[in-house]
């Protein structure tokens, strides 16, 4: 997954500088914004679009040939509901217009526009982590599928195990209370990219463990989960880590930011005779599992 690609190149959105609000749109794998709405907070005048022109004059004598390069006619949303086509910059192009401006507001400007754009990044970063989240549960998930568990009750009491050993024995709602989620939110979709990776951790390990040990059935399958999950704690306390439950909550990341389109749809897990198609876009690195014991 290559950030928030699977968006769609005509996805629409927003930023907030202040009051202001900054359209932008994904064009060409990152943020392009309005240059006309950031000329609102820059300007002194009520004619947004009457300084933008005479500035976007200048800017083509200024720039010269370079002008297409930094300016892009882009559609965006209207107040009237509709697309039409706006000049439009990605971070570096606007920080290179706001030199032309002479505004108390530019410096503020520039550092609301670094921050958006680091933002950004660990956004496309969290995106990325989900989604192999996700894919990691679906294979644990199917191998605990073909060893009994094959109920949706079944499945809701695994991704609960996969919980309670990495937190300290709350359930998927226990830590929704804890984090003070919508119900209707997944823990997941709230963590950050360390966060993640404990999960992701716990999930190939109980998989791991799951297959070398041949586990079979309800019970073995959850206190696999459980144990792994706790063997992962004690592992992140030994490395002076903060537990799981311990790490800062972030913005949601929605289902459209990091599933690829033809994964939107959810794994029924109560569909007779059939199993998830699984299309991995990475690979899973195979960690050795414990040998039983004697």
């Amino acid at each position: 997954m290559n950030g928030p690609a699977h968006i769609g190149d005509q996805s629409l959105a927003v930023a907030l500088f202040e009051q202001y609000t900054i359209r932008r749109v994904w064009y060409k794998e990152e943020w392009y914004y309005s240059l006309v709405d950031c000329m609102i907070p820059l300007s002194t005048t009520k004619n947004k679009q009457r300084y933008w022109t005479d500035l976007n004059t200048r800017l083509r004598e200024e720039m010269g040939d370079n002008y297409e390069d930094i300016v892009v006619m882009l559609k965006l949303p209207t107040k009237d509901s509709r697309l039409r086509k706006s000049a439009c910059a990605n971070t570096a192009g606007v920080l290179r217009v706001i030199q032309s401006v002479a505004s108390p507001k530019a410096e503020p400007f520039k550092r609301w526009m670094a921050e958006v754009a680091a933002a950004d990044l660990v956004d496309m970063e969290r995106a990325e982590y989900r989604l192999k989240l996700h894919q990691f549960d679906v294979e644990l998930h199917t191998v605990a599928q073909q060893r009994g568990v094959d109920t949706p009750e079944g499945h809701q009491r695994l991704n609960d195990a996969n919980y309670m050993g990495l937190y300290n024995g709350l359930t998927e709602q226990g830590v929704i209370r804890l984090r003070r989620l919508p119900f209707s939110g997944t823990p997941p979709d709230f963590m950050g990219t360390e966060e993640l990776a404990d999960n992701l951790f716990q999930r190939a390990h109980t998989k791991a463990r799951i297959e070398t040990l041949n586990l079979q059935g309800q019970p073995a399958i959850d206190t696999a989960a459980i144990t792994v999950g706790r063997e992962v704690r004690e592992t992140l306390a030994r490395l002076g880590r903060p537990m799981p439950e311990e790490l800062p909550q972030y913005r949601l990341i929605s289902r459209g930011d990091w599933v690829p389109p033809e994964q939107l749809s959810r794994v029924d897990w109560d569909a007779e005779g059939e199993e998830p198609e699984e299309e991995a876009t990475w690979q899973v690195i195979e960690i050795p599992a414990p040998k039983p014991a004697p």
